[in-house]
């Protein structure tokens, strides 16, 4: 893999996790079910976008990190957790830290 391949990866993941912040910072209104599953299913697609373009450049740590915040994400799509404030707060932890991986 060239330098230049993970360049582009590293760019389009910056991107990624920019939208993966917009999306939580409009979880604002979690009384609101409907735009909460919007912006969930919103920051699922970010994640597992970068998950696999880490995947195809062999970058395991990101894809092993990714893989478990997607868990967490698919337990909230399912109904098995509800979004609150504490779990917003960790979702932002966790793009931070894989801003911190892509890096």
């Amino acid at each position: 893999m060239s330098d230049d391949s993970l360049q582009i990866f590293a760019d389009e993941a910056e991107d990624l996790l920019e939208l993966a912040e917009q999306a939580l910072l409009n979880l604002d209104d979690l009384n609101n079910q409907v735009d909460t599953l919007d912006g969930i299913n919103d920051l699922f697609r970010t994640f597992h976008t970068i998950k696999g373009a880490a995947g195809l450049f062999g970058l395991d740590f990101i894809v092993d990190f990714t893989h478990i915040v997607e868990s967490v994400l698919v337990k909230v799509r399912e109904g098995g957790l509800k979004v609150d404030e504490e779990m917003v707060s960790l979702f932002l932890s966790s793009r931070d830290h894989l801003e911190k991986l892509v890096e």
